[in-house]
């Protein structure tokens, strides 16, 4: 592209233009760059006029993914277990066991991990969290499960317990302080 100087203007020739001699200047790219320049120093300005200032940058699609706030969620029926300081940072967490005086079973894979699984359909955008290998009252689990996730909707399905959405870190916390 052929580029020419003219009064301090940047001006090339437009490749998409039905005729070769009409030449666009880049003035609107200029003042585009000056306008974010200028976004970007108010919202300096307000970050430190109130430190707990945020921008807004969460559209309304990833606002509506929030679970809703439950007044009524009752708080757990089983008491859970800490998780040795030694085996935190361990991706494989062995059982920390005790599980005896729970109605329901979770047991583990052939390599030791927890049953939790995720599974995404309609093109990707539903996510499923998928707990298996359930055995004993599972109505009992399903309660409990809900009451951890903050009254999230819990369907059964034949050796498995399905939740809407991403909830597989949540689940398998919870079941590693049970005991599982």
């Amino acid at each position: 592209m052929r580029r020419v100087l003219n009064a301090g203007l940047s001006l090339r020739r437009n490749p998409f233009s039905q005729s070769r001699g009409i030449l666009f200047n880049l003035q609107s790219s200029v003042r585009y760059s000056t306008l974010l320049e200028q976004k970007s120093i108010l919202r300096h300005e307000e970050q430190e006029k109130n430190p707990t200032y945020l921008p807004n940058r969460k559209s309304k699609r990833t606002a509506s993914r929030k679970p809703p706030a439950n007044s009524d969620v009752l708080p757990l029926k089983y008491s859970l277990q800490d998780i040795p300081a030694a085996t935190r940072l361990l991706s494989y967490q062995p059982p920390l066991g005790n599980t005896d005086h729970l109605p329901f079973k979770v047991v583990r894979s052939k390599m030791g991990h927890l049953p939790v699984y995720l599974d995404y359909k309609q093109q990707r955008t539903k996510v499923i969290t998928i707990l298996r290998k359930i055995y004993g009252d599972t109505d009992e689990l399903k309660q409990e499960l809900s009451r951890v996730l903050g009254g999230a909707e819990i369907t059964e399905r034949a050796g498995s317990l399905e939740v809407n959405g991403p909830h597989r870190a949540a689940i398998m916390m919870w079941l590693k302080r049970l005991g599982f």
